[in-house]
Parts: C-alpha cells; sequence; structure tokens
C-alpha cells in the first residue's frame, strides 16, 4: 500500500498538466479500488 502511494506521488509531481493528473490518478488508484471491493465482498460472503 505504501509503495503505491509512493507512485501516485512520484507519478503527480512529473506530469504537469491536469489532464495527466487525472488520467494517472485514475490508473494508479483504480488496482486498490478493486482489492478494496474485492475484501468487502469477501467479508460479506463469509
Amino acid at each position: 500500500m505504501g509503495k503505491m502511494l509512493r507512485l501516485c506521488v512520484t507519478v503527480i509531481a512529473l506530469n504537469s498538466t491536469q489532464s495527466h493528473h487525472t488520467a494517472y490518478i485514475t490508473a494508479a488508484s483504480t488496482p486498490v479500488l478493486i482489492a478494496i471491493t474485492n475484501n468487502w465482498h469477501l467479508e460479506a460472503i463469509s
């Protein structure tokens, strides 16, 4: 989780335009959101 956060910060710092920010934030946070959603489903099932 920490690595993902550092990656997001690095990507944001390297990109200057707002469109790039949005695209990279979305791409970086998608796997995190999927993992959180999967955890919720697993907890609901058990």
